[in-house]
């Protein structure tokens, strides 16, 4: 407020909260696109960004920002301790009679150990406003969902069983339209007409309320998988959809295969998916391309635990896997 004028100060403010805002979504973008990069830049021969165990390079999202802010960092230390600008902002609020010149040239020369004493009666007085109080309890819990930000990727992925890399980028992108869309919208709103706050706090209950239906959206979500030996039983043990007294994933099919769940490299047949393919007792593997050290897995076969003898690599979701098979 010492650099714009009251008009333009929430054009100003919105302008700033979209970039800080603009922050998460766009890492999120281009974590993504880091993501398609092996952690260490050399895949193990055979894993895909499909797999489970794929891990991407999430060391590489913070070296570009790092090095940008250490760049900023140099020039705003830079800054003088009052902006140009602060001058006509200044000389507007004295004809105005909001300041003078004096109570100015006293705040600017107050040292850290005033302005750090003059604190705690200046917060007792903001504490003591019942709308502030409320609008920064407000916030709080805003910025709570904020701060949930880098969970939404892994969430939305187990959800609708889609890899990182594609969650962050639909996602980024979508947040990245609507926030920028929202703050730009409200500081022109509040630029081209004066409101008073009754107003203003009416509007944002409005949009506040309608925004509400779309959390329903949350329970919009792909069934989950039905694991052999967790919800179901294993072909071998009698094939069925009653409900398991005691979940294991080992079964008389692949009672020899000392199968180790160390690792989850899920495999599917017929709507049931496995942990692994040594838990479907898979003994032989056909590649995409034989000819390649690193071609992937087109399909397991020999598999004691499955219905057809064969299993595909990844969890079962109906039409796809389906789709995979008619194409193979």
């Amino acid at each position: 407020d010492e650099v714009f004028t009251q008009k333009a100060f929430g054009v100003a403010v919105s302008i700033m909260f979209c970039i800080w805002f603009v922050g998460f979504p766009l890492s999120v973008i281009i974590g993504s696109w880091f993501l398609k990069f092996y952690v260490t830049l050399d895949p193990p021969s055979g894993l895909t960004i499909k797999d489970k165990e794929w891990v991407g390079a999430w060391w590489m999202g913070l070296l570009l920002p790092g090095f940008i802010m250490l760049i900023l960092s140099f020039f705003m230390g830079l800054f003088p301790r009052q902006m140009p600008a602060a001058k006509r902002v200044l000389e507007d609020k004295i004809r105005r009679g909001i300041t003078t010149a004096t109570e100015k040239q006293q705040e600017l020369g107050r040292s850290i150990k005033q302005l750090t004493r003059d604190m705690i009666p200046a917060y007792r007085r903001m504490l003591k406003n019942k709308a502030l109080t409320a609008m920064i309890l407000g916030d709080t819990f805003a910025f709570f969902r904020v701060a949930a930000f880098s969970f939404y990727p892994k969430v939305y992925s187990i959800m609708f069983r889609m890899d990182a890399r594609e969650v962050g980028s639909i996602m980024g992108i979508g947040h990245l339209v609507g926030i920028c869309t929202g703050l730009l919208a409200g500081g022109i709103l509040i630029r081209i007409k004066t409101w008073e706050p009754r107003q203003l706090q009416l509007i944002f209950s409005i949009l506040s309320t309608v925004s509400l239906p779309f959390l329903l959206g949350l329970f919009i979500y792909c069934p989950s998988e039905t694991y052999a030996g967790v919800d179901v039983h294993y072909f071998t043990d009698g094939f069925n959809n009653t409900q398991l007294q005691s979940p294991s994933l080992l079964s008389e099919c692949n009672s020899d295969c000392s199968c180790t769940t160390a690792f989850h490299q899920p495999v599917c047949d017929s709507g049931v998916t496995y942990f692994s393919p040594c838990h479907a007792g898979c003994l032989d593997v056909e590649l995409n391309d034989p000819f390649s050290k690193n071609s992937s897995v087109h399909h397991y076969t020999e598999c004691s635990c499955t219905t057809t003898g064969t299993a595909m690599p990844g969890t079962w979701d109906g039409h796809a896997w389906n789709l995979r098979r008619n194409l193979s």
